[in-house]
C-alpha cells in the first residue's frame, strides 16, 4: 500500500502502490495543489476537522 499526502501529513489516502488509480489519485491532488485549490477545500471542509478524534 502507498499512503499519499494530502495537505499535510496528518490526512492520508491508501492506495496500492504501483496502482493504475496511484497515478491518476496523486496528479489529481498535484493539480489541486497547485493551483490553490486545494488549500481553499482544505480551509472550507477540514479547518474544524483539529477536534476530530484519530482513529487507530
Amino acid at each position: 500500500m502507498l499512503c499519499v499526502p494530502v495537505g499535510d501529513t496528518s490526512r492520508r489516502s491508501v492506495l496500492d502502490k504501483g496502482g493504475a488509480l496511484t497515478s491518476c489519485v496523486s496528479g489529481a491532488v498535484d493539480a489541486l495543489r497547485s493551483d490553490g485549490t486545494l488549500a481553499k477545500l482544505q480551509q472550507q471542509w477540514l479547518a474544524e476537522a483539529g477536534n476530530a478524534p484519530v482513529l487507530k
